[in-house]
């Protein structure tokens, strides 16, 4: 029987910032790559708020280029649902926001000259698996790989579940009272129960508003917001987040799962660029070993090697999700008046590592009263959960 012809040595499905530094770390390794994206162009629509560290950039070995970046963040506000706000200088976690669309056509053009091609306006059909290879049926043809790169986003995802995904919405708008150098974060769980509504600046004068929360329309939900702002909409984009946790396997076969398909975005937040970047650069050096090596085993080392990175992280920030979704306002309310007592958590959580949450968390219930009323607040199961955090 004639051997079946090898087209590439990987097919990545989705130019997603993970689909694109797995194929970054193959194709600098000499491997060929082949990047199927479904839109017309990459970065576009524009789903992500861009929000993320220069540190983490620096850790993708992406440079940050004022090309996509749209400002930088000296603070965070975070409203209570009665309106009490905590303040949170940010200066030196050097967050920045990006203009997405650019950060991945960056990327991108990267690749491209590494040697990578990428076919856009190309919907991954199906995969049918071989022992040592898989063939990519696509709306462009078909084309076989010895392993193919599921970097396709929620949509993957939720062909198996919808657990742990929210609905969520934000508008593109213009007001004269956003501040360029300031998030804003609004709590309330009769309004967006288990998440939140955000401003995130681009300028001085444009953001993006956002909303998300269990079973809830969030663009009906940021009326009043949009009213308050005396905004302008300029754009609406609607997509689902994920806040389930990491899936337990991220390879199947011969696919390997990164990014959103494998739920690897902040169960605190849903940001995933630092998360899924990180996974995109580990599973690519891994698939190049098991490609040079003829060794299928490198691939659970991607599996282990993220792990060991964010395992901790994502288990504390969802168990913190979990605990927050028990509160109610007044709870929320009382929890902000005891952490407001308490300024020398916030002067601290300013030198603290914007990438990882977790240690905003466990600060937080550091704070004495705030895990006295946690133990009032909750029932006995939850409490005994959350003294993992002090553990």
């Amino acid at each position: 029987m004639p051997k079946t012809k090898i087209d590439y040595d990987v097919v990545v499905g989705g130019a997603s910032i993970s689909g694109l530094l797995t194929a970054r770390e193959l194709a600098k390794n000499g491997n060929s790559v082949l990047i199927v994206e479904e839109h017309k162009q990459v970065g576009i629509p524009e789903h992500c708020d861009g929000l993320v560290s220069k540190k983490a950039l620096n850790d993708l070995s992406i440079s940050p280029d004022d090309e996509f970046i749209q400002t930088k963040i000296n603070d965070v506000k975070l409203h209570s649902p009665s309106e009490n706000e905590l303040y949170v200088n940010s200066e030196n976690l050097q967050m920045i926001v990006l203009n997405r669309s650019k950060f991945d056509q960056h990327v991108a053009n990267n690749v491209v000259q590494l040697g990578c091609e990428i076919y856009n306006s190309t919907t991954v059909q199906n995969i049918d698996d071989h022992d040592d290879y898989s063939v990519v049926n696509t709306s462009n043809g078909n084309y076989t790989c010895k392993f193919f790169v599921d970097a396709m986003g929620c949509k993957s995802l939720l062909r198996e579940s919808k657990s742990g995904v929210l609905q969520a919405g934000k508008y593109i708008a213009k007001s004269s009272m956003f501040n360029d150098h300031s998030i804003e974060i609004f709590f309330d769980q009769l309004v967006t129960p288990g998440f939140f509504k955000w401003i995130i600046p681009m300028s001085n004068s444009e953001a993006k508003v956002g909303a998300a929360g269990k079973e809830i329309n969030p663009f009906t939900v940021l009326d009043k917001l949009i009213t308050d702002y005396d905004c302008r909409v300029i754009d609406k984009i609607a997509a689902p987040i994920i806040i389930r946790g990491p899936i337990d396997r991220f390879v199947f076969g011969n696919t390997v799962k990164v990014g959103d398909s494998a739920a690897q975005t902040k169960p605190s937040t849903a940001g995933g660029i630092y998360s899924g970047g990180r996974a995109g650069i580990i599973a690519g050096q891994n698939i190049h070993k098991a490609l040079y090596y003829n060794d299928r085993k490198y691939l659970l080392n991607y599996e282990k090697e993220w792990k060991k990175i964010f395992a901790r992280e994502f288990n504390i920030t969802k168990s913190a999700r979990t605990l927050f979704t028990k509160l109610d306002n007044n709870q929320i309310d009382i929890i902000f008046k005891e952490l407001g007592d308490s300024p020398d958590l916030f002067s601290e959580l300013g030198n603290t590592d914007f990438d990882f949450h977790s240690v905003f968390i466990l600060r937080a219930l550091g704070v004495k009263r705030v895990f006295k009323m946690l133990k009032v607040f909750l029932d006995s199961e939850l409490y005994r959960y959350s003294l993992k955090f002090k553990s």
